[in-house]
């Protein structure tokens, strides 16, 4: 035990000593040399040997080292640039090592050595020569090499390095440049010498400390290298592009699928000329007829067939609407399972089942709120069930296909373009956040309005959307989004934008898909004509060739019509009308007998009929259950041009 306290005081002392320092100073891994040729061929490639001489003590360098190679170039539209590594041989001390290349993010990772073979700690000399296409600056006065010969992201630091740049025969060199330091910066500590007609060195003056690089750029006169043609760069920029490609055409094809398909099979038949109709056509019910008119309920027009049935039911003399402080209450006038309840039509013999069954009475509060929300349902689905597929069509096969165009689409954006998960997790973290603020904003919406659960999928949709557009406007315009960085750029912004209009295409034909079939367009034409008739003044409907008589049966026969296609008040001005024609010991004082409560006035029978059916929906939406309000959840600078990359050991 002492000796082994005594053998750490000594190598304690002995670290301490200026021996010490020097050893340890000996003992870390560098790059001694980094020398580069750079050999431009006359067709514009270039051929680069790479001859780097280290230090390896076993810290870092076990195997051997890895070079990194960028081969992805951001531009500063947005769009890549995409070059070539291509290995043509790799030694140590002059003798072929064994390598292997991996991709990484936006580049090539060559490892040099054997995962398997320790090398001992010594002087090594590697050599890398590999061949680079599409390098070539090519400007308006001049071309030039602008070449990273280092790299700015080796973990060691580099002693000094060496690039030298051979130029084609019948070059004339115009300008040299030169920049050393971490990326970015333009500092110069290197000299430049021209060593031959067509060679330029470029030496650096102080190391190069871990993560510093040695940048370099020769420019000469233009013409000696053939530029490629204005179509071979466009189908370079494509070809490099393919991801944002990918988009744009799948955007294209989205749209011209969709339009063509609308066309084809979304759009409405031609439409007829509307003549008044004085009987309901085809003898349908108010709720059927209102689901027809506003094609299965869309555009929240359900509550009108709602009404409408409760007041046919009223005045076929199945139940009375009682209304007391603005309380409603429908009760049965008839015994459950009576004869005419057969006869009634399949909405409403649904809604007075759902609603009544075998009791007499029920009150729109929130203690019956399961049960009215049962009927309704079965209601609504009734009516689906016996008029959706034979008057309408969905058309979803068509909308699935573009889904499947746009997926598709996307998929090869994120595969072809580089840093995509950058995009991937942003636009999860938007669509998160928009989720999350969109569900909030619903229940507080329900809290405040009291509204029906059904409007809870539409709004939270709505307010999602909303929110989504919000959060991404803000999150990129302060820079505070992880897809913000990856979306810099006009034609990255310009892709995006285009995604975000491909999905909306989509969303807006489906919806635009859903069309009226023939025999459902002439319906609805037979419907409009009803609807004239319920809906014209006084004097237009006597001047009406054929036209009944008016009366206060006809009166109640067709106000149940009337709600359902939100045409009562004109149709109630038309009894008002017509009794304030007749002599006052003549005129008789109407009051629905299927109503009893403090909203009707005799007096004023359009307001009044109007604000009855103005109370059934208030009374109906009062109870519903509210939300519990819970929450869901310009120059040069070293590190530019091409080449780059860096390494370490392995």
């Amino acid at each position: 035990m002492m000796r082994f306290l005594a053998f750490l005081l000594l190598a304690a002392a002995w670290a301490i000593t200026p021996a010490g320092f020097v050893a340890q100073a000996e003992a870390r891994e560098e790059i001694l040399t980094y020398e580069t040729l750079i050999d431009v061929e006359i067709d514009g490639d270039f051929i680069v040997t790479e001859r780097i001489t280290v230090r390896a003590e076993g810290f870092e360098i076990r195997r051997g080292i890895f070079r990194d190679f960028p081969t992805v170039r951001r531009l500063p539209s947005g769009l890549v640039d995409r070059t070539t590594f291509e290995v043509m041989s790799v030694t140590r001390d002059g003798v072929d090592e064994p390598h292997h290349e991996e991709p990484i993010e936006g580049g090539t990772r060559l490892f040099i050595g054997s995962a398997d073979v320790w090398i001992p700690p010594a002087v090594y000399t590697y050599e890398i020569i590999y061949r680079s296409r599409h390098q070539m600056g090519f400007f308006e006065d001049f071309d030039e090499v602008y070449w990273n010969a280092t790299g700015n992201f080796w973990s060691f630091p580099i002693e000094r390095a060496v690039a030298t740049i051979q130029l084609p025969p019948g070059a004339d060199i115009i300008n040299t440049a030169s920049f050393t330091g971490r990326f970015g910066s333009t500092k110069n500590n290197a000299r430049a010498s021209i060593v031959g007609p067509t060679t330029v060195r470029f030496e650096t003056t102080s190391t190069l400390a871990a993560r510093e690089g040695l940048t370099v750029a020769v420019s000469f006169q233009k013409g000696l290298i053939e530029e490629p043609s204005s179509g071979a760069l466009q189908f370079k920029a494509v070809r490099d592009n393919a991801g944002i490609a990918a988009i744009l055409i799948g955007a294209v094809l989205v749209f011209v699928y969709m339009l063509t398909s609308w066309m084809k099979v979304g759009r409405d038949p031609q439409r007829g000329v509307v003549f008044p109709r004085f009987e309901p056509p085809r003898g349908l019910s108010p709720a059927a007829l209102s689901w027809v008119y506003y094609r299965g309920h869309k555009g929240g027009n359900a509550g009108k067939s709602f009404m409408a049935a409760l007041v046919s039911l009223g005045t076929r003399g199945k139940l009375s609407i009682d209304e007391q402080d603005n309380t409603v209450t429908v009760r049965r006038t008839d015994e459950p399972g009576s004869p005419s309840d057969g006869e009634l039509p399949p909405g409403e013999r649904a809604l007075m089942r759902g609603l009544l069954g075998s009791n007499d009475a029920l009150t729109f509060n929130r203690s019956n709120a399961r049960r009215l929300m049962g009927a309704t349902s079965s209601f609504r689905a009734s009516i689906s069930q016996e008029f959706g597929g034979k008057y309408f069509k969905h058309n979803p096969g068509y909308t699935i296909l573009g889904v499947v165009i746009a997926v598709i689409s996307l998929f090869l954006f994120l595969v072809l373009f580089p840093g995509t998960e950058v995009l991937v997790v942003g636009v999860i973290f938007h669509f998160l956040g928009g989720a999350i603020v969109g569900l909030t904003l619903t229940k507080a919406y329900a809290r405040f309005t009291g509204r029906a659960p059904q409007i809870h999928g539409f709004a939270a949709f709505a307010f999602s959307v909303t929110a989504l557009g919000v959060i991404a406007i803000l999150m990129f315009v302060f820079h505070t989004s992880p897809a913000s960085e990856f979306a810099s750029g006009w034609a990255l912004q310009l892709t995006m934008l285009v995604a975000f209009a491909m999905g909306a295409t989509i969303a807006t034909f489906a919806i635009l898909m859903f069309a009226p079939t023939l025999e459902g367009q002439k319906l609805m034409e037979e419907i409009e004509g009803f609807r004239l008739y319920l809906s014209v003044a006084e004097a237009e409907r006597m001047n009406m060739v054929d036209a009944p008589d008016f009366s206060l049966e006809l009166f109640e026969r067709f106000l149940p019509y009337a709600i359902a296609l939100g045409v009562e008040k004109p149709w109630s001005e038309a009894l008002e009308s017509h009794l304030a024609k007749m002599a006052p010991a003549d005129r008789p004082s109407y009051r629905p007998g299927y109503y009893r409560g403090s909203t009707f006035n005799p007096g004023s029978i359009a307001a009044s009929t109007t604000a009855i059916a103005s109370t059934i929906g208030a009374a109906y939406a009062s109870s519903m259950p509210k939300s519990s309000g819970s929450s869901g959840g310009g120059g040069g600078s070293s590190g530019g041009g091409g080449g780059g990359g860096g390494g370490g050991g392995w």
